[in-house]
């Protein structure tokens, strides 16, 4: 959207159009034609175009946000192909998660035993009992 060697002209023209579009859009979201909010998409689409701290500010709103990001990725295949690199710009820089310092490191998995199999005898012995545990009548 800027010009093509990035001249400041022409990103001072962007910024002036922008914030002509996000007033305009302002002053007319209370109407009931939704003429308010496409004045400031527009608006915003030029600010984060010619200003590289708006974007940056874009970009934390959408990462604070996550329903708001959300809902951009979803509409951003609908959207006119410069309004698709603009908001390219301003995607949350997805970081992985750092380790703490005082973390232990991951345990290994114990071995798992398969269980002990109990054996059963194939015939039942009685025990003998001794001549002196008998009784005398038998």
């Amino acid at each position: 959207m800027s010009g093509k060697n990035g001249s400041s002209l022409s990103n001072l023209i962007l910024k002036i159009a922008g914030a002509i579009c996000m007033i305009a859009g302002l002053a007319t979201v209370w109407l009931p034609i939704p003429t308010g909010l496409i004045l400031m998409v527009i608006g915003l689409t030029l600010l984060i175009a010619s200003s590289p701290t708006i974007a940056a500010f874009a970009r934390l709103v959408r990462r604070r946000n996550p329903g708001l990001d959300e809902k951009l990725n979803r509409a951003e295949p609908y959207l006119p192909k410069q309004m698709q690199r603009v908001l390219a710009k301003t995607k949350p820089v997805k970081r992985k998660p750092e380790p703490a310092a005082d973390a232990q490191p991951p345990r290994p998995a114990k071995a798992v035993e398969p269980p002990k199999t109990l054996e059963v005898p194939k015939t039942l012995e009685v025990p003998k009992t001794p001549e002196v545990l008998r009784h005398p009548a038998s």
